[in-house]
C-alpha cells in the first residue's frame, strides 16, 4: 500500500467521505495490529457507486487502494482496508467509534468549520443512508409521481444535528421516530426519520446538495423525463428505462 495521505479538516471531500463512513462505513480493530475499515453498500444499487465513486475519493484523499469485492451470499458489494493511522485519525481525530456507530455523541466538529463540509457531508449520508421513492398519492392516480428523500439512522442525536444542517440549506421536512421488525431476529428496533416531500425538496437536492450516487440519480432522471418513477426497480432497470429500453408504463398495465 502507498504511503497514507491525511488530508486537511477544510478539505469537503474529507466531509463527503465521513458523512458515506457514518453511513456505510465501520471502524473494527482485531488484537493489536490489525486495524480495519469497511464500507458495505447494496450489491445491485451500490456497485457502481463503490466503483466509480467512493474508490477513486478513497484513492485521492488518502492515497489508499483497496479492493472492491462481491459478496454475493449477503447481496452486499464492500470495500476493506488495513491502516493503522487512517484508522487512528478516523478515531482519535474525527471521533468516528470503533463498531457500532450509534454510539457517537455527534458530528464531527469538522464538519461544522464552513458550509462547504456540511454540505458535503450531507451529500455522503444521502448518498449511502438516504432514500428517494415515489409515491401514488390519489386512488385514481396511481401511478408513483410524488417524491420522498427520507434518511434515516438510529442514532437520535446525530439526526438532529443533520435536521439542522438542512434547515440552514433551507429545506422544509418532518423528523419522527419509526419502529420496525426486524424479520430475521423477530425483534422490534426504532430509528429516527427525516423526510424531505415534495417536487420543489426533490428539486433543490439535486441542485443544492447534488447527490453522486447512482442509485439516486437514476430515480431523478426517469422523474424528471416521465413525472413519475414505477418503485421496486433495481439500478440496472431504471438505467434501462432512461435509454428507452424499457417503457415505464408497463409497470402500470391491469391497474
Amino acid at each position: 500500500m502507498n504511503e497514507i495521505n491525511i488530508p486537511s479538516l477544510l478539505e469537503p471531500d474529507l466531509a463527503y467521505e465521513t458523512g458515506i463512513h457514518v453511513g456505510d462505513g465501520c471502524l473494527s480493530c482485531y488484537g493489536r495490529k490489525n486495524y480495519e475499515i469497511c464500507f458495505t453498500g447494496h450489491l445491485i444499487n451500490d456497485l457502481r457507486f463503490y466503483k466509480e465513486i467512493l474508490l477513486p475519493l478513497l484513492k485521492k484523499l488518502f492515497g489508499v487502494e483497496p479492493i472492491l469485492k462481491s459478496v454475493n451470499s449477503r447481496n452486499s458489494c464492500r470495500i476493506k482496508f488495513s491502516s493503522k493511522k487512517l484508522f487512528l485519525f478516523k478515531n482519535k481525530i474525527l471521533h468516528l467509534p470503533i463498531g457500532d456507530k450509534n454510539k457517537m455523541l455527534s458530528i464531527p466538529e469538522f464538519i461544522f468549520l464552513n458550509s462547504s463540509n456540511m454540505l458535503s457531508f450531507v451529500r455522503g449520508i444521502i448518498d449511502t443512508d438516504g432514500s428517494i421513492k415515489f409515491i401514488a398519492k390519489s386512488k385514481k392516480k396511481k401511478i408513483h409521481y410524488y417524491p420522498q428523500v427520507r434518511i434515516a439512522l438510529k442514532n437520535k442525536k446525530i439526526m438532529q444535528q443533520i435536521k439542522k444542517i438542512l434547515e440552514r440549506l433551507g429545506f422544509q421536512y418532518t423528523f419522527y421516530k419509526e419502529t420496525y421488525k426486524d424479520e430475521r431476529t423477530n425483534k422490534i428496533y426504532s430509528k429516527w426519520c427525516i423526510d424531505l416531500n415534495g417536487k420543489d425538496n426533490l428539486i433543490k437536492l439535486f441542485e443544492i446538495i447534488k447527490p453522486k450516487n447512482f442509485n439516486h440519480i437514476s430515480k431523478y432522471k426517469i422523474w424528471k423525463k416521465y413525472g413519475f418513477c414505477p418503485p421496486k426497480l433495481n439500478l440496472i432497470q431504471r438505467e434501462n428505462m432512461i435509454k428507452n429500453r424499457i417503457n415505464p408504463i408497463r409497470f402500470y398495465k391491469g391497474s
